[in-house]
């Protein structure tokens, strides 16, 4: 066989398998503080962002790259404590806190508007968020019953309703 009919051939196999195209990243993020850094897992129209604070007190950006942002987005601090939260999406700022003692923890989620006034949440709200802490469950009289504690929260649907561009995150650890 010549090498015309091989290359004929080739060509013909290779124009069923569709242009070869670098697929890009889900998502652009952008810690502040070089020693921070955050993991995504995206699983269908999931994502799960886990974030990790070398010092409990950190910013981090987080920009789509896609045109719309998963159905459910959770977020996961691995830190000893939450002092402070704030989520904004550009037009709605969140604001959270878990007291560092009691059980069980008490969780405030607020709304905060351009004047910096806050307005506490009730659970009926569409910008409601529970806070998990799944660390719970460990006794703190085990050894190493902080190493690998977290505290969870799902996105509420109402933060993503305008469909931002990007979410800034800052967090602060009660230890620091």
């Amino acid at each position: 066989m010549t090498n015309a009919p091989r290359v004929a051939l080739l060509l013909a196999a290779c124009s069923f398998c569709g242009p070869l195209v670098a697929s890009e990243p889900t998502f652009t993020i952008t810690p502040n503080r070089s020693r921070d850094f955050v993991v995504v897992e995206s699983m269908g129209n999931e994502a799960l962002f886990s974030v990790h604070s070398a010092t409990g007190i950190g910013e981090a950006k987080i920009r789509r790259n896609g045109n719309q942002w998963p159905t459910r987005v959770v977020l996961r601090f691995y830190l000893r404590g939450l002092e402070n939260l704030r989520l904004s999406n550009g037009k709605t700022t969140l604001h959270a806190e878990v007291a560092s003692h009691g059980e069980p923890r008490h969780c405030t989620i607020a709304m905060v508007d351009t004047d910096q006034k806050e307005t506490q949440l009730e659970p009926s709200s569409p910008f409601w968020m529970a806070i998990e802490l799944p660390r719970d469950n460990v006794p703190a009289t085990e050894p190493n019953a902080l190493k690998g504690a977290y505290f969870q929260m799902r996105l509420p649907p109402g933060f993503f309703r305008d469909n931002p561009s990007a979410i800034t995150m800052k967090w602060i650890d009660f230890y620091r």
